[in-house]
């Protein structure tokens, strides 16, 4: 993360959308903005690639050069990730399932296996 956008999102945006960070770049992005926007809120978001169950491609260098992270592995490894996304302060997570830049074995079946799994073995463990 550079520290211009930043800045911006701290002084003029309601919330922080970066696509395929770390946990380490989302916390330390959120630090920054929480440290310029002046005590104003914030919300905290993310976008990023998803692979449940297996684990296969951590992460992957960008058109421009940047290195993008995917959450992947098996349920119980992705709970854990995403539990210390919401520790840096993450209040949404959008995920791509098996998305298209990096698997090129598309087919909605196995779409449709990502997401029931995601449903069934990793959201309950965020439900209140």
């Amino acid at each position: 993360m550079t520290d211009p956008p930043l800045r911006r999102v701290a002084r003029t945006a309601d919330g922080w959308l970066p696509w395929a960070v770390s946990n380490e770049e989302l916390a330390e992005g959120a630090e920054k903005i929480r440290a310029l926007s002046g005590g104003r809120r914030i919300t905290l978001a993310c976008f990023s690639p998803a692979d449940i169950g297996s684990k296969s491609v951590e992460a992957y260098v960008g058109t421009l050069g940047e290195r993008h992270h995917v959450i992947t592995g098996s349920p119980d490894q992705v709970v854990r990730t995403i539990e210390d996304f919401r520790k840096s302060g993450l209040e949404h997570l959008a995920l791509s399932f098996r998305d298209v830049r990096l698997f090129k074995d598309e087919t909605p079946d196995l779409l449709l296996r990502q997401m029931r799994l995601f449903a069934r073995e990793v959201m309950p463990a965020f439900r209140t």
